[in-house]
């Protein structure tokens, strides 16, 4: 689903409900605080759309956002916060009553602890982008028991924490330290979709989940084993990209319905790929040697 962006507040919500209605996801965007206008009306559309209208602040020329605004916005239940140096203050966005889904991305934010500060038992989603430090503590998100999706890039302190959480279905991690390794994520009895991109490791065999259905790795430095892929015996929908130093993929023993590898340079065998009796989209470079 891609998403549709308004540079301006739009001055009726038809254009809101046309977004919606074509499958994209409306995000009304700010990179300069707007006007006590912009603001009711924004907040309006809020209490309209719910979750499904993004509320985007970012860029501010890199100077301090200030979040007392957020007063004016007491519906929005989608917000994001990102690629922005530093924030007056966290306590207006954790007073927010209606907020379900948070993207949070502010380079200079030095309070490692402030999830605490948060109604996590009511977050669905959340995305926590890297900051200056890497200090963010994840283990207050052992009280986030309707998350269902998790974006966390460059983060592992208390990531533990979520391998409980009983709605946890769609987890991605960026630049997870390779000091880390994956088996946490096993005992995430719900876990389907696992997205892995950047970062360092050589071996994501320690990782293994009977249910997971949907693994996308993407450029992971120095990384050569996958292990025996039918260990994920629900996998349905398998990505490789830009792993330069894997030289053989072996998808026996699974059942899936689509195959995506790319920019594999070394890569010289798929192995089982004729037992694949589902699949409805295979992309694999022609110079691949495909097997059963």
């Amino acid at each position: 689903m891609g998403t549709a962006q308004f540079q301006n507040v739009p001055e009726s919500s038809d254009e809101i409900g046309d977004v919606i209605r074509s499958g994209r996801a409306p995000v009304i965007q700010f990179s300069e605080p707007p006007d006590g206008a912009a603001l009711a009306r924004t907040d309006a559309y809020c209490a309209e759309f719910g979750a499904r209208l993004q509320i985007r602040f970012y860029g501010f020329q890199w100077r301090e956002f200030d979040t007392s605004l957020l007063r004016h916005l007491p519906h929005v239940a989608n917000l994001s916060i990102d690629t922005v140096r530093t924030i007056a203050d966290f306590a207006p966005v954790a007073s927010l009553p209606n907020l379900t889904r948070l993207r949070f991305g502010v380079y200079e934010h030095p309070d490692g602890r402030f999830l605490q500060q948060l109604d996590l038992a009511r977050l669905t989603h959340l995305t926590l982008a890297e900051n200056k430090r890497r200090n963010f503590d994840l283990s207050p998100l052992a009280a986030a028991t309707s998350l269902e999706q998790v974006f966390i890039q460059g983060h592992d302190r208390g990531i533990e924490a979520i391998s409980a959480l009983p709605c946890l279905s769609d987890v991605s991690l960026s630049g997870f330290p390779k000091r880390h390794d994956l088996a946490f994520l096993n005992s995430l009895a719900s876990l389907r979709s696992l997205f892995l991109i950047l970062g360092t490791r050589s071996s994501i065999a320690e990782f293994t989940h009977p249910a997971l259905s949907k693994l996308r790795i993407v450029w992971i430095r120095e990384l050569e084993d996958l292990g025996p892929l039918r260990r994920f015996t629900a996998l349905e929908d398998l990505t490789i990209e830009d792993q330069l130093r894997l030289t053989v993929l072996d998808i026996g023993g699974l059942d899936l319905r689509r195959l995506t590898v790319s920019n594999c340079k070394r890569l010289e065998r798929i192995v089982g790929i004729e037992g694949q009796a589902r699949l409805e989209h295979v992309q694999i470079p022609a110079a691949v040697t495909a097997t059963g």
